[in-house]
């Protein structure tokens, strides 16, 4: 390091070289150090000949403030402490409170409190390993402290840290202070105790040292003189909490259990400290970090902002846009089958084919297999209603409106009707059935499949009943099941021609979906906005067609199993027959897996 004497020796050589034989280099201070381990890069860009001048030998400098009370932390792994704006790292903010214990040069101001101040801590590892530091501080008022008014102190600088564990030391020069108008430059150390409680910050022990080392024009004598060595101590100071702020989310739509990303800044890195809302829901956060959450969309969150609330901030920001999916559940049956009666997966079917609702929700179901007609209450009980002598091969099923239900027998070749008190009566004979619907006017559609191939209708007044075909001049293949509209439009599930067909009330028959867009439809309904709901058989799915004619898929991921759950993920076993409910609720007879499911809209 060189002498501070140079400055008066430019441009004499000779002279230069006179004083510098003069000079006694063992007294003058220095920055060699025995007993602290501090980086050159350290000592050099904090402790310069500036610096050294106002402290003398630096070794003794820091022995003697170690002695008055300030610890000095060494080692080269300090706490890390920062938080984010956005994607910047940024100081965590305290408020720290100034008790002076030891002044140099005026002994009475110890036991002084030299304000509050805001106070930014920024402790990052740098590329090559080493640990830097930025402060910046600015007085806040309070009651307290009326002669330190909000912005009255500030500065700020650059520095390096040494420590370990939780314990830091910073060492930096603020080249930009200013008190009131009165410029200055100061030495600062600060040591510490960090505790990072699950992403909130609290700071222990913090002691300060300032070294005045140079001020601008200062006629009040404001700011403490040149040289002035004040020690400074703050057993527990208040973290400040970082605003919460919510900058983008990604994506903007999506159903429940959707991966939502928020980027902003306040977050804390601990998952669970945070409280992410959903329009009025709470989402579960997987992931987070400071300026990052991963959360996941509850269900039923509809639309709405998302806030984020940490501590006692939150933040605002970004539309989501929910969109109801149908979640699928199994209702009765366990996937063997069986003629068990019970309740929920207790029970057990052999084939069902086709469902139906009376006014209460309770189900029935003609369970094919076992010949038989089951009952399942809106609680999921399952019980037989008939035995296998009043049925051998029952088919299609429909509610009579009141209570009771039509069902078709293809095996008997019949029609019969099961009443509310549960009698059985037969009603009329017909070659093979499998679909039926009740219409407007209280006729009964049926639906024949085979070598007939066609659509009747009966109408029975109490005197006399009236058979026809409907759509007798187009060529049906297989029609398997129908249902009706409340404008009296039939649709027709055509497991044959792999599509669906409406006839309408003047008998005029219209496709609304290409051929071989469906395989082997055999169960059908229409829910309240029109869209025609069919049981696509062959490929595992339940499917909507909407107005215009658009497919989409509403459950079922394509491939035989048993598996309930989102939508897409679920999967059926030849789903047959359809009911739904004035809430929406779908109700299916997974035939191949001997159940009943429901797809629930969430």
């Amino acid at each position: 390091m060189k002498c501070p004497c140079l400055k008066w020796a430019s441009g004499s050589p000779i002279l230069c070289l006179i004083l510098l034989l003069g000079c006694d280099f063992d007294n003058l201070p220095h920055a060699r150090l025995t007993d602290y381990d501090l980086s050159p890069s350290l000592v050099e860009s904090v402790f310069d000949v500036q610096v050294l001048r106002e402290i003398g030998n630096l070794e003794d400098f820091l022995k003697k403030i170690e002695r008055l009370g300030m610890p000095i932390y060494q080692g080269n792994q300090p706490p890390e402490i920062y938080t984010f704006e956005g994607n910047t790292r940024v100081g965590a903010r305290f408020i720290v409170s100034n008790e002076c214990f030891y002044d140099e040069k005026n002994p009475a101001n110890v036991k002084d409190m030299f304000g509050r101040y805001e106070q930014g801590l920024l402790i990052e590892r740098g590329g090559q390993g080493e640990y830097s530091s930025r402060i910046n501080y600015r007085s806040i008022e309070g009651p307290n402290f009326p002669e330190f008014p909000s912005g009255l102190d500030t500065g700020e600088g650059l520095g390096y840290v040494t420590g370990s564990g939780q314990d830091f030391t910073i060492f930096t020069k603020v080249e930009n202070g200013d008190f009131d108008g009165v410029p200055y430059k100061a030495l600062w150390l600060i040591s510490g105790t960090l505790e990072d409680n699950d992403g909130f910050y609290t700071l222990k022990n913090v002691f300060s040292c300032l070294v005045m080392l140079d001020k601008g024009g200062d006629p009040d004598d404001k700011v403490a003189n040149i040289g002035t060595v004040r020690l400074f101590r703050d057993a527990s100071p208040e973290w400040i909490q970082s605003e919460v702020s919510v900058t983008q989310i990604s994506p903007l739509q999506g159903s429940y259990d959707t991966e939502l990303t928020i980027l902003g800044s306040g977050f804390s890195p601990v998952p669970a400290n945070n409280t992410v809302w959903v329009n009025e829901s709470i989402a579960q956060v997987r992931e987070a970090s400071h300026s990052r959450l991963l959360v996941i969309i509850p269900k039923g969150a509809g639309t709405g902002n998302i806030r984020v609330e940490v501590l006692e901030k939150s933040g605002v920001g970004g539309l989501f846009t929910y969109i109801p999916i149908y979640t699928v559940f199994t209702v009765a049956g366990n996937g063997i089958g069986g003629r068990v009666d019970g309740v929920g997966d207790m029970a057990s079917f052999q084939g069902p084919t086709a469902l139906a609702l009376d006014q209460q929700n309770n189900l029935f179901v003609t369970d094919t297999g076992n010949g038989l007609i089951r009952f399942v209450s809106w609680d999921g009980e399952v019980k037989a209603l008939s035995s296998t002598e009043e049925f051998n091969e029952p088919f299609g099923i429909c509610s009579d409106g009141e209570n009771g239900v039509w069902v078709t027998d293809r095996a008997y070749h019949m029609v019969a009707r099961i009443f509310s008190d549960h009698s059985i009566e037969f009603a009329y004979e017909v070659y093979g059935p499998t679909g039926i619907a009740k219409g407007i006017d209280n006729s009964l559609y049926l639906s024949i499949p085979g070598q007939y191939s066609e659509v009747l209708r009966v109408f029975h007044n109490g005197e006399f009943e009236e058979w026809s075909t409907i759509g007798a001049e187009t060529q049906f293949f297989d029609p398997w099941v129908l249902c009706v509209s409340p404008e009296g439009n039939i649709y027709v599930a055509e497991a044959g021609n792999t599509q669906v067909r409406m006839i309408t009330p003047s008998e005029e028959v219209v496709e609304l979906i290409p051929v071989n867009q469906l395989s082997g439809p055999r169960g059908i309904i229409l829910d309240a906005e029109g869209n025609v709901i069919v049981a696509d058989t062959g490929n595992h799915q339940i499917k909507k067609i909407s107005p215009s004619g658009e497919i989409s898929i509403l459950a079922g991921n394509g491939d035989k199993g048993h598996v309930n759950g989102p939508g897409a993920q679920a999967s059926f076993n030849f789903p047959y027959g359809l009911a739904i409910n004035e809430e929406g609720v779908i109700f299916v007879a997974d035939s191949a897996n001997h159940s009943i499911r429901k797809l629930v809209l969430e």
